[in-house]
């Protein structure tokens, strides 16, 4: 995740913005993404199949020891799970920041009581991608459930799914979503049917021009986008191509090799409904264990796919990106496109060969 508002305000990419405070991650271990109940999109898995509670409080303690800093569970509606909130509880006391990712449809005023109490930390609210129309629009019909969180005084962000999109439509729902107390979106571009990457590729560089703009003039909000490092790069270039600050484009250059680019397998797993251990919580459809069968560090200390021995193993045109170590690809979107991570260029890269310096060698 790129945040595109902290980077151009000089912030450490090591601060998460939890309402007005701002929690500084001591810890160093890997984020971990939970699906208590289904993975997004796909059918509820049976109940009989999930991890029993006592599963989930061992992951949490194996989570405790691998020093991991928060747990993000997401789900539609994750207290359809009778024992989430005996799981929720049980990490946050053992000093686990908890951050529950759910539907609008299911914020309630009962539930948002439930989750505070059980200690969670932060709310993330999906606006549903089966929204149609106007994006203003979609947003107001939730206000009431926002109500609730900030009548809880519970931490939460906006989560936008984007396939096409208007500047202008987009520009009022943002205006309108600060009117009434968001500190913070993020944005999910949605992947492309029938590989239209390069139409999905322009998408990206609209977004991020009105993203960079809105976070300059416009709004006193966290933009934060998802899934493609090569937004850092992008915005590095625009504070030091357009804007001509050299300054500040060290100081962007900096936060972002503190982060790395994309650490899918190292610091970020992701965990199935059933204990299936996952590189990163997009790539579901690939296993590299289960927590029934081995400890999560112990499943990432063998498996290599991802890494290697600290040495960056991507396609040809990444191998010779000047931002090849702050960015490094998505070993998810070079696996689904062509069976492999190794040697295949990440489709969604939208940077230029000039941006990054591949027409000066």
């Amino acid at each position: 995740m790129i945040n595109c508002s902290r980077l151009m305000d000089q912030a450490s990419l090591n601060i998460i913005n939890v309402g007005k405070k701002k929690l500084y991650l001591s810890k160093k271990g890997p984020i971990i993404f939970y699906y208590p109940l289904n993975y997004p999109s796909r059918q509820k898995v049976q109940s009989r199949d999930l991890l029993s509670t006592q599963e989930c409080l061992d992951l949490f303690d194996e989570a405790n020891n691998m020093d991991t800093p928060f747990i993000t569970m997401e789900s539609e509606d994750p207290l359809e799970r009778d024992d989430l909130v005996d799981i929720i509880s049980y990490g946050s006391k053992n000093g686990i920041k908890i951050v529950v990712a759910m539907s609008h449809r299911f914020i309630t005023e009962s539930r948002v009581k439930v989750l505070k109490n059980a200690g969670t930390s932060y709310i993330g609210v999906n606006l549903d991608e089966k929204f149609s129309g106007n994006l203003k629009e979609n947003f107001r019909r939730c206000l009431r459930n926002l109500q609730y969180l900030k009548n809880e005084a519970i931490p939460f962000g906006i989560k936008l799914y984007l396939k096409e999109f208007d500047e202008d439509e987009l520009a009022e729902a943002l205006d309108c979503m600060q009117l009434n107390g968001v500190k913070r979106v993020a944005f999910y571009q949605l992947p492309p049917k029938h590989r239209e990457w390069e139409r999905f590729r322009n998408n990206r560089r609209r977004l991020m021009d009105f993203l960079l703009e809105c976070a300059m003039n416009k709004f006193d909000m966290d933009f934060a986008t998802e899934n493609i490092y090569a937004d850092g790069p992008y915005i590095y270039n625009y504070a030091v191509n357009k804007l001509k600050n050299f300054e500040l484009g060290k100081k962007i250059l900096l936060s972002l090799s503190k982060q790395g680019g994309c650490k899918a397998g190292e610091k970020i797993i992701g965990i199935g409904p059933t204990g299936d251990i996952h590189p990163c919580p997009t790539w579901i459809d690939f296993s590299v264990g289960n927590i029934k069968d081995k400890g999560i560090a112990e499943v990432v200390r063998e498996n290599n796919i991802c890494i290697s021995n600290g040495k960056i193993k991507v396609g040809m045109r990444c191998m010779v990106c000047d931002f090849r170590n702050i960015c490094r690809g998505c070993r998810y979107r070079m696996y689904t496109e062509n069976g492999d991570v190794q040697t295949i260029n990440d489709p969604a890269c939208y940077l230029t060969d000039n941006e990054i310096n591949i027409e000066k060698k």
